[in-house]
């Protein structure tokens, strides 16, 4: 199972300076935390991929860019800057979003927050509005809902990522285990 540390930078001295640590313990897949300011995400993701030069690169934005035309411009500047993937860019409807596809160029688009509950899981099969959806275990229901709503995806042909960042017992435990630390039970 890959893992993907997720880095809160306040700067991007900082973002750069965390990744760094991240690469050096062997991390091949990072995520940033962004913030809905094209100028200030851009300056995160380049700081981060200088860290990552190969490796990749996700940024999570939490719907940060509130206007979607905010987000159509920033996702070519994503790109440019190195980000490989954006989750959740924009605080947009499913149709606002399949209209973000035809942004080019731009990162993959993965959505989390709007691919909850079955009513959305049918709009994205019809719509196909992103690259990826991410099953956030912790926000989807129990592990057979999410077998079932990823089954659901993958007959409509979008491919499904689960990320937990650490909420769950999972990724803390794997976390856990890479940093050298016992976790407990």
């Amino acid at each position: 199972v890959p893992l993907m540390p997720c880095l809160f930078p306040p700067s991007p001295e900082e973002a750069e300076a965390r990744a760094r640590r991240f690469v050096e313990m062997g991390f091949t897949a990072l995520k940033v935390k962004n913030f809905g300011d094209a100028a200030r995400d851009c300056a995160l993701i380049r700081a981060v991929r200088r860290a990552l030069p190969k490796g990749f690169l996700q940024s999570d934005p939490n719907c940060g860019y509130t206007r979607i035309e905010e987000a159509s411009a920033a996702l070519p500047r994503m790109a440019e800057a190195g980000l490989d993937a954006v989750e959740d860019p924009a605080g947009a409807t499913i149709e606002e979003y399949a209209a973000l596809m035809r942004v080019l160029p731009r990162p993959r688009i993965l959505l989390d927050a709007p691919s909850r509950g079955d009513a959305a899981l049918g709009r994205l099969a019809r719509l196909r509005p992103c690259d990826a959806v991410n099953l956030h275990p912790n926000m989807q229901g129990t592990f057979s809902e999410i077998r079932d709503r990823a089954a659901a995806l993958r007959l409509a042909g979008i491919p499904v990522e689960i990320g937990g960042t650490g909420y769950t017992g999972v990724g803390a435990f794997a976390i856990s285990a890479v940093r050298g630390r016992t976790p407990r039970a």
